[in-house]
């Protein structure tokens, strides 16, 4: 069998006007409700396209859509601003759209070859949180701004899990699989999470970052802790989390 792209989808949501992730990475397909590809359409020349029915609403269920119809897939925000190279010596270096899909594919075709199901990229840009040592983990979080998925029975977006359907992943990932593919040397650099309009920030308040916090407790037991503030990084709210995969 010859080998087989991984799909690249974007969801997206009342953000027409400002989606910037299309630019980065080649051959992305933007998913949004059937009512708004117009407006995607006409403020965006070019861009592919695929509406899901306006009755799936929110995150987790339009996440379950594009795996139900794609399968293997990566997802990826529909606000990032830069590929970076942490890794880098200057900093702001970033990857072109096409370095960006050569590493997506190669990543996938990697998965494939070795039974993981589940791989993505750093969500820290700082230079001075990157191991030199270690730029390539097997175990860990991936955060749901960029997150590649090969098909499986066990992956089920919750609607329960409103804002934090990546640490459920994740956490289905490690129960059932053991092993994800994390490359640190990359990140995809988004806009300030509460500092965006359209999108998540429609459904993201300090009570839902509550109730998924309790929702991701009952779920996963003491693996899922509390983020407290470091020398290095400091909480945004009181309900930030960790998961902490033990293996």
């Amino acid at each position: 069998m010859g080998k087989k792209d991984i799909a690249i989808v974007i969801p997206s949501h009342k953000r027409w006007d400002k989606i910037t992730t299309h630019k980065l990475v080649r051959d992305a397909i933007v998913c949004v409700p059937e009512s708004q590809a117009s407006q995607y359409l006409e403020n965006n020349p070019g861009i592919v396209i695929d509406a899901h029915p306006d009755s799936v609403i929110g995150i987790a269920p339009k996440r379950q859509w594009i795996y139900d119809k794609y399968g293997d897939v990566l997802m990826i925000d529909d606000d990032i601003s830069r590929i970076s190279c942490v890794y880098s010596e200057k900093s702001k270096q970033n990857l072109t759209p096409d370095e960006f899909w050569e590493i997506i594919q190669s990543h996938y075709q990697t998965c494939k070859e070795n039974g993981i199901y589940l791989f993505g990229f750093t969500s820290n840009a700082n230079p001075l949180m990157f191991d030199v040592f270690d730029p390539i983990k097997f175990s860990g979080v991936i955060m749901a701004g960029c997150i590649g998925l090969l098909k499986n029975d066990k992956f089920k977006f919750c609607p329960e899990a409103k804002n934090v359907d990546d640490y459920l992943i994740c956490g289905i990932n490690a129960y059932y699989f053991r092993k994800a593919l994390i490359d640190t040397r990359f990140c995809c650099v988004p806009i300030a999470t509460f500092h965006s309009t359209g999108g998540l920030s429609e459904f993201r308040s300090l009570e839902t970052e509550k109730a998924d916090t309790i929702f991701l407790r009952r779920k996963f037991g003491e693996a899922l802790t509390i983020k407290k503030n470091t020398a290095k990084a400091k909480v945004f709210h009181e309900y930030q989390r960790t998961l902490r995969i033990p293996f």
